[in-house]
């Protein structure tokens, strides 16, 4: 989504398949601008495709994404989710 938060690149992710993401407000405040296991890309089109193009050429780079995005996804859980959301709200009622 270009918009709001989607779980879709931990999805993504959490499969082994290295990731590029729309560069925008949204996905830095998720992911970061800086790091080793999600792609940024511009949404100019020949900017996108030189991403892609690229990811497509370097093996080694497709490696490390995965690999890391991996790492970055395997404490993720509903169960831990809810449980930080449910907190969240009772703390908010005292």
């Amino acid at each position: 989504s270009l918009t709001n938060y989607s779980l879709l690149p931990q999805e993504m992710m959490a499969c082994g398949l290295p990731v590029i993401e729309a560069d925008g407000d949204n996905t830095r405040t998720v992911f970061g601008q800086d790091n080793d296991y999600i792609t940024l890309s511009s949404l100019n089109p020949k900017d996108m495709a030189k991403t892609v193009n690229d990811l497509i050429e370097d093996e080694g780079k497709r490696k490390i994404l995965s690999d890391n995005a991996l790492e970055y996804v395997k404490d993720l859980s509903w169960e831990k989710s809810a449980k930080i959301i449910e907190q969240a709200i009772k703390d908010g009622l005292k």
